[in-house]
């Protein structure tokens, strides 16, 4: 008696990458947030993660917001899909160009330095 066993190699890089992407991800959008000066909270909880397409939704109203729970990617068979983290906040292009006199120090450009 013999058993034979046929591994689809491509499907299992492809959930592995997945998962990567997905952890990467993760840390990007961890890291932005965490360098996210908060005065209102309202631009830390405008970040969001999107697949295809960039997010600029924004949280216009509140005080001492946070961060948004980082939501569920999920993915196709074979489906490799541009990630985005993006902010809609007009302020956020001064907050990572270091010009905001609040908070003088970016949170992208550190962010992916450190991955």
């Amino acid at each position: 008696m013999s058993i034979v066993k046929q591994l689809d190699v491509l499907e299992f890089l492809a959930e592995d990458a997945q998962a990567e992407v997905t952890r990467l991800s993760r840390k990007v959008y961890d890291g932005v947030t965490l360098r996210t000066a908060v005065r209102t909270g309202q631009t830390v909880a405008s970040w969001n993660v999107s697949k295809n397409s960039p997010n600029y939704k924004t949280v216009d109203t509140g005080l001492g917001l946070v961060a948004k729970q980082f939501p569920v990617l999920s993915f196709t068979q074979r489906e490799f899909p541009k990630v985005f983290v993006a902010n809609g906040k007009h302020h956020a292009q001064y907050l990572e160009e270091g010009t905001a006199k609040m908070a003088p120090r970016a949170m992208i450009a550190p962010t992916l330095a450190g991955i």
